[in-house]
């Protein structure tokens, strides 16, 4: 798809492996203005893959802004994925990425992979669980990553960059290690 939008609507998913929005060679789509969650059951061992909340591959000059993307369960993933992207802006969401398996080896808030010049600017990432990311940079260069909250369980990671990522800009985000009592 390219050149349109989703906005102002409530997409939720209760399954298995169900992205809640799904864009593949996409470009110039708005999606704005949205709740999206994502409840995820337990999986078969081998798993297929979990779900994600927004989901981008192969999709450039996108707008993912001001929305509230969650994504929970037994078997999820993360609420933003952006793989092999260009361009694309995700800017003052409120995202939750909570997941009680702690097997799963890719849960963030964000996760790039392999994608390069995207604008991650001002949103309020949680990550609850222990042993995550509020956001996961893999092979990817150019990406701006600034004025974020970021609010991580003990044992979180708050900005992992892995894998030849490089000429990043990482600035002013907002770092806070929550303490289990």
């Amino acid at each position: 798809a390219n050149n349109g939008s989703l906005t102002n609507v409530t997409v939720t998913t209760n399954g298995s492996t169900t992205d809640a929005v799904n864009l593949l060679s996409s470009s110039g789509i708005n999606i704005s203005r949205n709740l999206i969650r994502v409840k995820t059951k337990p999986q078969p061992s081998p798993s297929p893959g979990g779900s994600f909340g927004v989901f981008l591959s192969s999709s450039l000059y996108n707008v993912i802004s001001t929305n509230d993307i969650a994504t929970s369960g037994t078997y999820g993933d993360s609420a933003v994925y952006i793989g092999k992207g260009i361009n694309n802006n995700v800017t003052y969401n409120i995202i939750e990425a909570n997941n009680s398996d702690s097997s799963t080896s890719n849960l963030a808030g964000i996760y790039l992979s392999s994608t390069n010049n995207n604008t991650i600017y001002s949103n309020n990432i949680s990550v609850p669980t222990s042993n995550f990311y509020g956001m996961y940079i893999k092979n990817s260069s150019g990406n701006n990553v600034s004025n974020n909250k970021i609010n991580l369980r003990q044992g979180g990671t708050s900005i992992y960059l892995l894998s030849a990522s490089k000429f990043n800009v990482i600035d002013n985000n907002f770092i806070n290690q929550l303490i289990p009592t």
